[in-house]
């Protein structure tokens, strides 16, 4: 049977920790290093994360019970999820692209930043990253993190117009 890498975690920190010294320890590149390991680690993070963030809908407003920092991730993605724009969330970070201009002042206050070079709105719960800074395409983050596409308002606005 397969390991089961994040059956034991209950908490986002605990999760990302995990999966970034997982990711470092099988890394292809490393010596003893194996590639159909790291995508076993991405697909249960991937399942981890869906786990927690429905756990974190199921008991939203219980002081004591879930994880502050997917409580936030979730109250997040409830005030801007009726925003006219496209957000995706990407590994553990949210996303908001295309329209997103209108709500800078706003995606400000809630703790987003703006990526001139990947020309979005991040967040990830925490402060601004500056390694990161214009190391990788998008299309390379999201090949390398599970994506979830959470709006498409171009989509939104063909299918309104179709109906």
């Amino acid at each position: 049977m397969a390991t089961r890498y994040f059956d034991h975690i209950d908490s986002l920190k605990e999760g990302k920790s995990e999966y970034h010294e997982l990711l470092h320890r099988f890394h292809p590149d490393k010596e003893g290093g194996n590639n159909e390991i790291c995508k076993e680690i991405v697909k249960q993070f991937n399942e981890f994360l869906g786990r927690i963030m429905q756990n974190a809908f199921n008991h939203q407003g219980d002081s004591k019970t879930g994880d502050a920092d997917i409580r936030d991730f979730v109250d997040i993605l409830r005030k801007i999820k009726d925003f006219n724009m496209d957000i995706e969330i990407i590994g553990h970070w949210i996303w908001a692209f295309r329209g997103s201009y209108e709500y800078k002042d706003q995606l400000k206050s809630m703790g987003f930043w703006f990526s001139k070079a990947k020309r979005a709105w991040v967040y990830n719960g925490g402060k601004r990253n500056f390694k990161m800074k214009g190391r990788y395409s998008m299309n390379q983050i999201r090949n390398m993190h599970p994506v979830q596409r959470i709006k498409d308002y171009k989509k939104e606005e063909r299918e309104a117009i179709e109906a």
